[in-house]
């Protein structure tokens, strides 16, 4: 089950939902601010690891965005250097620090996202899950579906 919190989906245990930098954006997109949802909340994100935000990063309090709108992520562990936006713990040049395991019971939430006692966020990165079976035509009132 999920739920969608401010248009972004959340799983019901509180770990954001989101795409990878391979997911292309759709014209359906919605913006939140600066970053940048599928019509299903699904968030746009790259995760740079340990690689810098590009200097085309676009800050907004503290956060990178890529100028499409994906969030710039990076799972790596937090460092002493970084700070707090917010309740989100961020890398000093404005990555937003993720763990992608599971939520845990000590975990804490704030606006529906859990977080990790030491500030990363829980988000499940992906590939989109929607794919085409086959097609549907329809002659009349009989629907004919042909599954390739």
């Amino acid at each position: 089950m999920s739920v969608i919190v401010g248009a972004q989906r959340f799983t019901d245990t509180g770990q954001l939902t989101a795409l990878d930098a391979t997911a292309t954006i759709e014209a359906s997109a919605i913006w939140i601010g600066p970053w940048i949802v599928d019509e299903e909340g699904e968030s746009y994100v790259e995760d740079l690891g340990a690689a810098a935000v590009p200097a085309t990063a676009i800050l907004v309090a503290g956060r990178a965005y890529a100028p499409d709108g994906r969030a710039y992520v990076t799972t790596e562990a937090v460092d002493a250097a970084d700070q707090w936006c917010g309740s989100v713990r961020v890398r000093t040049d404005g990555a937003v620090r993720v763990v992608t395991a599971a939520v845990e019971a000590t975990d804490v939430s704030t606006d529906g996202w859990a977080r990790v006692h030491t500030g990363e966020s829980r988000m499940g990165i992906g590939q989109r899950r929607r794919v085409t079976v086959g097609t549907a035509t329809v002659t009349g009132t009989t629907p004919t579906v042909t599954i390739a």
